[in-house]
């Protein structure tokens, strides 16, 4: 067997093992949904960069780069700065007890915005 197959085998048995052990700590839906609304800031903010950032702003970035030169540096502003806006809102939104954007709207405006941004 190929040993880059068995690698990946290993890997997965490893998270999957690793998954068990921890839906053991999870409660209730503040845990599974929020780690029990107790993760810092800073570790938030890093868990947003690595769900953000994936590899196709690696890949097309840096092709992307390769062919415009400086001006590619603004191509992930706009994620910057919503790590940014989320960094100071993060406290507050914490707090407000709703799970996802559209729970935050239907308490703010009611459940027509939730079916509105629940629509494409």
């Amino acid at each position: 067997m190929n040993i880059y197959i068995l690698i990946i085998l290993a890997y997965l048995a490893a998270l999957t093992v690793m998954n068990f052990l921890k839906s053991r700590k999870i409660k209730d839906r503040d845990d599974m949904m929020l780690a029990g609304r107790s993760i810092s800031i800073t570790k938030m903010v890093f868990t947003l960069i690595c769900t953000w950032i994936g590899s196709g702003t690696f890949i097309a970035g840096a092709e992307f780069a390769a062919k415009a030169g400086w001006s590619a540096l603004w191509q992930p502003m706009g994620a910057w700065a919503g790590i940014i806006i989320i960094y100071f809102l993060a406290a507050k939104i914490r707090t407000f007890g709703q799970y996802t954007v559209g729970d935050i709207l239907e308490v703010r405006y009611g459940s027509v915005a939730r079916i509105l941004l629940s629509a494409e």
